[in-house]
């Protein structure tokens, strides 16, 4: 096993526990007031023991008695051992696969003119298609193994179960058997849930995605699916794209750094409401078909997305925001510093019209909404 999946299965194992500990204290009324620390065996003191040990005949011994546990400090530090010299506090080396983590904790909002409602526990489901590897396709022909993609899935994965969400994954689907996924989920009732997401992870091009057997699967379609779901309505539904919407590649542009005022915007003349009818009763509640969507996109219209053997510039950005904002920010501002933090990447390959010329390339992210409200996790 490699060494970045030794360190994801540790941090999964930590995940693990400190989850299992936080719902038992939070959802069995007899636990409400169950206190627990985070410990570890002392490094040095467990290298140091060459003995069976005196008292129970073991090398290593994890009898209570005998095992010199260290507390889990604020800041991810090691209190200090009484039985030698630790290295002030900090994580040695053996330990800190462990604690590569910013904690995200869901939070608890209740629904508001300004806010969705986020007090549902689970938030909803989240559902992620991850296509990495393909069949020929006798008119797109050979698409690449998407490698890295499973670096994405497992990173969104322990994100989303973090954000309080129930996740489901599902990968390398057919157009059939996406299409059938999507129906179950948006059949499902999700009267007792407050949100959904669906992420769509494959190769694309503009307004579509492509299906582990080559075909395409427009994108409006996963859209009018979940439109179209009674029990979402009024909720925020989360679609995220990490694929690629054409062939272009961004070399980027100077910024000019000057405080030019932008131009006044001009109100439209010829677009009007049209007259409201005084006699006529309103519905007690109506929205849009379309509205409480959201759309974030790995990159802009027609231009590709990058990814490397360590995952995709998209979803590095996106998980790493989310780490540090999801517990403050709204959803828009976090989705506006993962613009920030994907453009600050830089890819350095061969350009497209030129092989042997090595060019950097830049990324912009995008997204779209149709949210009537902020969404606060």
């Amino acid at each position: 096993m490699a060494e970045a999946e030794v360190e994801e299965v540790a941090r999964l194992v930590r995940r693990f526990l400190e989850d299992t500990l936080h719902d038992l204290s939070r959802e069995l009324p007899w636990l409400n007031n169950l206190k627990y620390e985070l410990c570890v065996p002392c490094p040095n003191c467990q290298e140091e023991e060459e003995e069976p040990c005196p008292n129970h005949g073991q090398p290593f011994c994890t009898h209570e008695d005998c095992l010199c546990l260290l507390k889990i400090l604020p800041g991810e530090k090691l209190s200090t051992c009484a039985n030698c010299f630790c290295d002030d506090g900090k994580l040695s080396p053996s330990l800190k696969r462990w604690f590569v983590i910013n904690d995200v904790r869901p939070g608890n909002h209740l629904g508001t003119d300004e806010v969705y409602n986020m007090t549902a526990n689970p938030r909803g489901i989240a559902l992620i298609i991850n296509n990495w590897s393909f069949d020929d396709h006798p008119e797109h022909g050979t698409l690449k193994t998407r490698k890295g993609s499973l670096q994405d899935l497992r990173q969104l994965r322990v994100l989303f179960k973090a954000l309080g969400f129930v996740v489901k994954t599902k990968e390398d689907l057919n157009k059939t058997e996406l299409l059938n996924e999507l129906d179950i989920v948006a059949s499902k009732d999700h009267s007792s849930y407050d949100c959904f997401v669906l992420w769509l992870m494959s190769h694309g091009r503009s307004g579509e995605v492509f299906c582990s057997d080559g075909e395409t699967l427009p994108i409006k379609t996963a859209h009018d699916k979940f439109s179209n779901c009674e029990t979402l309505r009024g909720k925020p539904k989360l679609f995220f794209i990490q694929a690629c919407r054409g062939k272009k590649e961004d070399e980027g542009v100077a910024v000019m750094r000057d405080d030019a005022s932008p131009s006044p915007i001009e109100s439209p003349s010829q677009c009007s409401d049209p007259p409201a009818d005084k006699d006529k009763p309103l519905p007690a509640k109506v929205s849009p078909t379309h509205a409480d969507f959201l759309y974030a996109y790995a990159t802009v219209d027609e231009y590709v997305s990058y990814r490397t053997s360590q995952g995709s510039f998209f979803v590095r950005g996106l998980v790493e925001a989310f780490r540090e904002r999801a517990t403050r920010d709204h959803l828009l501002d976090i989705l506006t510093n993962v613009n920030k933090r994907v453009s600050d990447m830089v890819a350095t390959l061969p350009a497209l019209k030129d092989k042997t010329e090595i060019k950097d390339f830049k990324q912009a992210s995008e997204f779209k909404s149709t949210l009537l409200k902020k969404v606060r996790f």
